[in-house]
Order: C-alpha cells, then sequence, then structure tokens
C-alpha cells in the first residue's frame, strides 16, 4: 500500500529482472533479523539508523566486499532546523522532536553509504550536500510492464467519462495544506458548473467550504491496482502542492497516475514535474492560473487524443527500464 515501496523497490525490481538480474525485495528490519549475504548489490530504501543491528550488518556486508546503495524519494534527513519543514509536522501529525529524531537517524544512515540513487535532481543535491564526496544518480520514479499492460488491456486511458468530474488523490493526510491552494479554483469550477462535480480520494481533510458542498464526494484509500479504474471518472486530476524545499524535492507520481488513467493533470510546477510533464500538464503557479486551468474543459474526442498521446510518451518515456538502466549504470553494469 505504500507509495514509495512500490515505486522505489518493486517496480524497479521488475525491470531488473526483466534485464536478467536475480533481484528480491525485503522489509529492512526483516532482512536485519535474519540477513541473507548472497547478492552482489544491497540497496537500501530510505535507510534509518534507529534499527537494531543496522551498523553490524553494514560492517558484515562491506567486509564480504558488497556493494551498498541508498535510495531516497523524499527529503527525510537533515537538521532539526530541515525536519520542521516535513510534512508530518507541519499538518500536526508529530512532534518537533520527532521528526529531528527521525532525519538525524536519516542523516546518520545516509553517511554510512558512499552510492545513492534518488528520484529527483533536487533531491540528489540534498544527499550531495551531506556526502560531498559521494556518488548519486537519479533514477526517476516510472511504471513497469505490468502495469502499463493492466491499462493498455482494459483501454483505461481511452475509456468515456464526464468533462466536468475532477479529482484529487491524496495518499497520506499530510496534504492538507496543498488543498488550499485549489480551493479557490475548485470552488470557481463548481460554482460555474451546475453539473460539475470534485471527488477526493484519501485521507485528506477539507475546508469547511468544499467539505459542506453537495458536489463534493469523499472516498476512503484504494488499493494502487484499482486506483486507475477510480480515476476514470475523471476528466482532470490535480496535484497541489506548498511550495517548500520539501515538496520541491518530489516527484512524478501525480503524472503518471494521470497517464495511466487517461486524465489531464493540474499540478503545481515542482522541477520534477516540470521535467517530465511541462508539454503534458497545466502547471499553475498563482490562484488565478489555477483558477483558468481547472475552468477549462475538453471534448470528450479531444480529451481521448491527448489522453492516447500521454500514455505513447508514458511508455516511451516514463517506462521503469529506463530507470532501471540509470541504476545498472551507477553500478557500472
Amino acid at each position: 500500500m505504500d507509495s514509495s515501496t512500490r515505486y522505489r523497490c518493486y517496480h524497479l525490481a521488475e525491470a531488473l529482472r526483466a534485464k536478467g538480474c536475480h533481484c528480491v525485495v525485503v522489509s529492512l528490519t526483516e532482512f536485519l533479523k535474519n540477513p541473507c549475504y548472497a547478492y552482489n548489490v544491497y540497496i537500501f530504501h530510505r535507510p534509518s539508523a534507529d534499527v537494531d543491528r543496522f551498523h553490524s550488518t553494514l560492517e558484515d556486508l562491506r567486509r564480504l566486499g558488497k556493494r551498498l546503495l541508498a535510495d531516497y524519494d523524499d527529503l527525510i534527513f537533515g537538521s532539526a532546523e530541515e525536519a520542521l519543514l516535513y510534512p508530518a509536522f507541519t499538518s500536526g501529525l508529530r512532534t518537533a522532536k520527532q521528526v529531528a529524531a527521525m532525519f538525524r537517524a536519516n542523516l546518520l544512515a545516509l553517511l554510512e553509504f558512499d552510492f545513492f540513487t534518488t528520484s529527483t535532481e533536487p533531491l540528489k543535491r540534498k544527499v550531495m550536500e551531506h556526502k560531498t564526496n559521494g556518488r548519486c544518480e537519479v533514477v526517476p520514479n516510472a511504471v513497469p510492464d505490468s502495469v502499463l499492460a493492466i491499462a493498455e488491456e482494459n483501454e483505461l486511458h481511452l475509456t468515456s467519462r464526464p468533462s466536468n468530474v475532477v479529482g484529487y488523490f491524496a495518499g497520506t493526510k499530510t496534504h492538507d495544506k496543498d488543498l488550499l491552494l485549489a480551493e479557490e479554483g475548485i470552488l470557481r469550477f463548481l460554482e460555474t458548473d451546475p453539473e460539475g462535480r470534485f471527488l477526493v480520494v484519501g485521507p485528506v481533510s477539507l475546508p469547511i467550504a468544499l467539505a459542506d458542498h453537495r458536489r463534493v464526494i469523499q472516498h476512503g484509500v484504494v488499493d494502487y491496482l484499482r486506483l486507475p479504474k477510480l480515476m476514470q471518472q475523471c476528466s482532470t486530476v490535480i496535484a497541489p502542492l506548498e511550495q517548500t524545499i520539501f515538496n520541491d524535492c518530489k516527484s512524478r507520481v501525480k503524472f503518471l497516475e494521470a497517464c495511466l488513467a487517461g486524465c489531464r493533470l493540474i499540478a503545481t510546477p515542482i522541477p520534477d514535474m516540470k521535467a517530465a510533464a511541462c508539454h503534458w500538464a497545466d502547471l499553475p503557479q498563482t490562484q488565478d492560473e489555477w483558477q483558468t486551468a481547472l475552468a477549462r474543459k475538453y471534448s470528450e474526442s479531444v480529451r481521448s487524443n491527448l489522453a492516447s498521446e500521454r500514455f505513447l510518451y508514458l511508455k516511451g518515456q516514463c517506462h521503469a527500464a529506463r530507470s532501471a538502466d540509470a541504476l545498472l549504470s551507477l553500478l557500472g553494469e
């Protein structure tokens, strides 16, 4: 159910297997309880020093000549000051002491490694600030063959849908403040289109004006493979984010999921979103731009044609095989 584990571990492992690598995924705690030393390379996704046997197991692996990498897809390491920007703190889910301890434990783990992979360029720069003599490769989040095959077989992106349903798919409650960026635009959209609907999926709390609106529909968290089917109800999906260092390090995942489902995406122009989707999504920066983007509609034929073009782009440029190649390049394979 965890999107980070899915994109950074399972999707990449599938792509590596397709290239002839023997690759398995195991949780850090299970691996440290019962380590296996049969592999050449060990990639630790979001490693933390605050886990029993972490340091001693790394020493054992190094002594055996294994290659060790740390992988990051969020800014989860650094100083106590940087920790105060972490959404779990800004949204009130954790205390300042808790996030500071987490950032410190993650930074101590980072310093144990010399090789790194990150999901975005800004995150790579943050890693290199702490490990200036390290080597880091950007391995973008991407979609593997198994997911593409399901989407293509079921023609998820071609499914007809109303032109006036907007969706917001939030994986965690930490996005409460992000939604405020688009609130005025959503309310304006609902006001000007008496048949328009706003679908919210996930544990996010809505502002009162949206929570009380009769054409705002809320849905609980769904399994990843059910997500495109639910997104098929929407012509447009949104991905607003506050302008913070943390969010600048975030990735293109919302674009990937919108392409799979055939939805137009309106998103905050964080660096990785601009790199992946600058020609394929609306990237508003102001409240007025959000309102303009949300007011824009396309006929079903135009939406379908654009959805087909985006899906082809997804298959060609955002395929997990390309990310696997980036990882293998770092390893010199």
